[in-house]
């Protein structure tokens, strides 16, 4: 489960620097598409739509840690979606003319695939079992209870009691 975390957490994380690549690249999409008039709405729209899946990446992440059986099942859906849509950006090119955000999209794509397939399959064999067995399958026969006691303090050694400071004695340098 910690793997599949990580791997999420990982493609929340891509997610995010693309959303941010994606603004940065808006001077050179304007210059390059300059017929396309919705360009910087697009992309905005774009950046914004990244950004939120990678939030609800890691709310699924959160999730999952709890043991939620439905944020496993979701995480499972939202690694297809990734899937398709890493496939779907790596047919179509979306802003190749740009050249760097071009070749971004060549090294992040099959990567998202990957990070996705590895964390489909992670998380696969337990949706359909908590993460943990119920209480009584355990054997406890009560829920856990913390009871918190002081440490025991150890006896003070005979001896001269320590001396007492005088008016006089104060050194704010010693």
């Amino acid at each position: 489960m910690f793997a599949a975390n990580l791997l999420l957490g990982g493609i929340a994380a891509v997610l995010v620097s693309t959303a941010a690549l994606t603004l940065l690249a808006l001077p050179e999409f304007r210059y390059q598409y300059r017929e396309f008039g919705a360009l910087t709405p697009t992309a905005v729209t774009l950046a914004a739509g990244l950004g939120g899946w990678a939030v609800a990446m890691l709310a699924l992440v959160v999730g999952n840690r709890r043991g939620h059986r439905a944020a496993r099942l979701l995480s499972v859906l939202n690694s297809a979606a990734l899937i398709v849509a890493s496939g779907v950006a790596l047919v179509l090119r979306p802003g190749a003319q740009v050249g760097w955000f071009g070749a971004l999209i060549w090294v992040i794509g099959p990567l998202l695939i990957l990070a996705a397939v590895a964390a489909a399959v992670l998380l696969w064999p337990g949706i359909g079992r908590p993460s943990l067995p119920p209480p009584a399958a355990r054997g406890d026969d009560a829920e856990a209870t913390v009871v918190l006691r002081p440490a025991a303090t150890p006896p003070r050694p005979a001896g001269p009691p320590p001396p007492t400071a005088r008016p006089g004695d104060f050194n704010p340098f010693g």
